[in-house]
């Protein structure tokens, strides 16, 4: 289960070889401090983060500038654009909703210390949601394409041919896929 204290994107815990005591370091200074408890809570960590960490000096603050961000051709061309962007939480997750459903992941998939890791050097602004949220946030971009597709059918009015086919997998498992293929007006 993940901490519910925001504190702990910026914290490792560990055991004291010595003292045997529970302890937590700063991912980016190294600073050690104890393992926060029901009595001193994670006040130390959040200390260490707003006021005490020289690579975390804008922790807290809302990050709206503006950045120049090289965007690649989608299309496959040589050249790309450049671009201003800005962090957005709610884009990246549906981003990363997106990236689950296209490229077969499983929700678990956030979870795994490589993609944290990954995440920590190249977005460090970004809350990684949990698979559990991560799942809903499938489950709305689903629900969002279905009423795109809803909407198109009831404007265009095109004419729909189903084909079904079914197969047995190596483990007797049964699928049946429906296929619709329709013309448009383009």
């Amino acid at each position: 289960m993940e901490p519910r204290a925001k504190c702990w994107q910026w914290f490792d815990k560990f055991v004291d070889k010595e003292t045997k005591a529970q302890k937590s370091k700063c991912k980016y200074y190294g600073k050690i401090c104890i393992v926060p408890s029901s009595i001193n809570g994670t006040s130390l960590m959040n200390n260490h983060i707003q006021r005490l960490c020289p690579y975390r000096v804008n922790v807290g603050v809302k990050d709206t500038q503006t950045k120049l961000g090289f965007q690649p051709s989608s299309m496959g061309e040589k050249e790309g654009t450049l671009g201003t962007w800005t962090f957005d939480q709610g884009r990246s997750r549906k981003a990363l909703a997106q990236m689950i459903v296209v490229d077969e992941l499983s929700f678990s998939f956030v979870e795994k210390e490589g993609f944290k890791n990954f995440m920590r050097v190249t977005a460090p602004h970004f809350h990684i949601p949990s698979p559990k949220t991560l799942t809903r946030d499938c489950y709305q971009c689903y629900n969002e394409e279905k009423q795109v597709l809803k909407k198109f059918f009831k404007e265009v009015h095109p004419k729909v041919c189903l084909t079904t086919d079914t197969w047995t997998s190596i483990q007797k498992i049964n699928y049946m896929c429906l296929t619709a293929h329709f013309i448009d007006t383009n």
